[in-house]
């Protein structure tokens, strides 16, 4: 049955990834397919009411639940770490790897995901660069207010803080 409904990726990171790596292992598969598998059953079998109980989705699902901002907490976190260590002329040079550990210990795969999010959703420039370990990104005009948002006005763009 073909549909013209987009795909979904899910970015799971942390304890609940641990939560369903755990889980696939004693199922004996990937998590991937786990979690495939529940949400089947669940939507197919009509229990989602059941399992939520009354609880709304949003606080349920973590750093997937959008702010009023419109960013998720783990955007939000992104914007602001990429905000703090911002050098003088306005790049953020931490890597990848960097920017997944101060936001959390999120994994790098998932805070490159999130910095493309960010750079699609108008949040964040990237440079090309020529090795593919360094890319530095800047906040743009749009971002910094945000960011000052989330962070108070010490945030100037020169270093971090003002």
């Amino acid at each position: 049955m073909k549909t013209d409904v987009n795909p979904i990726r899910l970015f799971i990171s942390g304890e609940q990834a641990a939560m369903i790596a755990r889980a696939a292992s004693a199922k004996k598969c990937r998590p991937d397919v786990l979690v495939s598998a529940l949400l089947r059953l669940v939507l197919e079998g009509g229990m989602e009411d059941a399992i939520l109980d009354g609880d709304d989705p949003h606080e349920v699902a973590r750093g997937h639940r959008k702010r009023t901002d419109g960013l998720t907490h783990l955007q939000a976190a992104m914007l602001y770490q990429v905000a703090l260590h911002s050098e003088e002329d306005g790049w953020c040079r931490l890597p990848i790897a960097g920017l997944a550990l101060v936001c959390g210990d999120i994994g790098a795969g998932t805070a490159c995901s999130i910095i493309n999010a960010l750079e699609r959703q108008g949040f964040v420039e990237q440079l090309e660069a020529a090795q593919k370990r360094l890319r530095p990104r800047r906040l743009t005009d749009f971002g910094w207010s945000v960011a000052r948002q989330l962070g108070g006005e010490g945030l100037d763009g020169s270093g971090g803080t003002a």
